[in-house]
């Protein structure tokens, strides 16, 4: 069963952005090289390498970590939250059964996970993406604004509302032919 979870590195405070950033962007973790290798998996003639270390800011798409910073730097400090929590940090850890899965679909599957984040949770949010080869298969990790862009209000997911976004993601892993997310059945009492 694939792995989602929420982390939380120094309460994920405003001034944790710039380490964090700098761990997810590790050329180690993200280079070229082992993309390429990953791809090369998957015989597409005339196949772009994808770019997986993306921005979302509103409805634009952009293939820059700092961007992604200063946006939700000066946003927090707009609303003048920032010793609120400013982002939140998703990471989802494919089975093993996903490296039988081509790099396409597990692409396609990351990009609806990254799009379901900054636009389907209860507001419009700025997040990056960044996907780590260091492991096999691969697992990406997501920082989402907290901050709503349009309407400054915060998100803050409640047990019952993780859990939806958790039948949400297995939903979409599926439809990419990904094994589900494993689901903890909520115990009732007799």
């Amino acid at each position: 069963m694939s792995v989602f979870k929420a982390v939380s590195y120094r309460g994920n405070l405003i001034d944790s952005i710039p380490d964090k950033i700098a761990y997810l962007i590790d050329p180690a973790k993200t280079s070229p090289f082992l993309l390429h290798n990953w791809i090369s998996k998957e015989v597409r003639p005339a196949y772009t390498p994808p770019q997986l270390i993306m921005s979302w800011i509103g409805p634009q798409c952009f293939y820059d970590f700092q961007f992604f910073s200063d946006v939700i730097l000066s946003h927090q400090k707009q609303c003048g939250d920032v010793w609120k929590k400013a982002y939140d940090h998703f990471i989802i850890r494919f089975d093993k059964k996903a490296d039988k899965v081509g790099p396409h679909e597990i692409i396609a599957a990351l990009n609806d996970l990254f799009f379901l984040f900054c636009h389907h949770t209860g507001g419009q949010y700025a997040g990056l993406m960044v996907v780590h080869f260091d492991t096999v298969p691969p697992h990406a990790h997501f920082l989402v604004d907290t901050l709503d862009l349009r309407t400054g209000h915060r998100r803050n997911l409640n047990l019952k509302q993780f859990y939806a976004l958790r039948l949400i993601i297995s939903r979409i892993l599926h439809s990419h032919g990904i094994t589900p997310l494993k689901m903890k059945i909520p115990k009732h009492s007799p």
